[in-house]
């Protein structure tokens, strides 16, 4: 089991050692394995392009570990170069992976600017039997959002909220301020996924969102408040259900 480590200043030529940090995910992932370790330092860690993560599983008794540095703040965001091109540079971060253990990140300021479509800065397909502790959130265009065919996921202790999207969905202003909820495991085919201790506010839609799932979603002890207003304020913005529930007739829902 290896411990590799992430910094804003690091360079992807260095040796991804405490002393010689890699700068993105893109490349620790090139190397990491089951029961790995990676740590991001302390920082913002301002990347150029999507961190597109794929091939890369842990196992039930070893999972890879994605984890802020103990002691320091290490904040993922868009560099002032990041353009949203879809099929390109879409999502900050889009994973495919099973028993990835994802900690105390703060994932924000992925706003949107004119022109942009709407994309998420932690987005994940058929990601299974994973961990989400301590996920700060905010001030992205999009929700944090799980999809495919995602089973027995556990997002916890997490908070998401000031998500929205001024531009709407395509850039121009057509349905402004309309779609960014907190959290989404929406369009999901997955099963045993919990939501427990999170809370949600001032997103400009929905606060946690499981519309169109087909399995089941255990929601426990979480707070939702202040949705469907432009962040910080009270003018109405989108939806604004606290937990947002069907549409299917297979969905399952525990609320607790």
């Amino acid at each position: 089991m290896s411990t590799y480590y992430l910094s804003p200043t690091g360079n992807d030529s260095n040796s991804g050692t405490i002393g010689s940090p890699w700068k993105t995910l893109v490349k620790a992932w090139t190397v990491v394995a089951a029961g790995d370790t990676i740590y991001l330092r302390g920082g913002t860690h301002a990347y150029d392009h999507m961190q597109y993560l794929q091939l890369r599983n842990g196992t039930a008794g070893n999972l890879i570990k994605i984890w802020g540095y103990p002691g320091e703040t290490a904040i993922i965001t868009r560099s002032g170069s990041y353009v949203v091109t879809p099929g390109v540079d879409q999502d900050l971060i889009y994973c495919e992976g099973n028993y990835l253990h994802w900690q105390d990140l703060e994932i924000a300021n992925f706003a949107q600017q004119v022109g942009e479509t709407t994309w998420s800065a932690f987005r994940f397909g058929d990601s299974s039997n994973c961990i989400f502790r301590r996920i700060n959130y905010h001030d992205n265009m999009a929700s944090m959002s799980i999809r495919g065919a995602s089973s027995n996921n556990l997002i916890e202790d997490c908070d998401f909220y000031r998500n929205s999207d001024p531009y709407g969905s395509d850039g121009a202003g057509t349905d402004a301020w309309d779609g960014a909820d907190g959290l989404q495991i929406n369009f999901c085919s997955g099963t045993g996924n919990i939501i427990r201790n999170c809370r949600a506010w001032w997103n400009c839609d929905d606060g946690f969102d499981v519309w169109e799932n087909l399995g089941m979603v255990t929601i426990e002890n979480c707070w939702s408040f202040y949705n469907g207003y432009k962040p910080g304020t009270f003018t109405t913005a989108g939806n604004g259900s606290g937990i947002k529930l069907g549409s299917t007739t297979g969905t399952n829902i525990n609320t607790k």
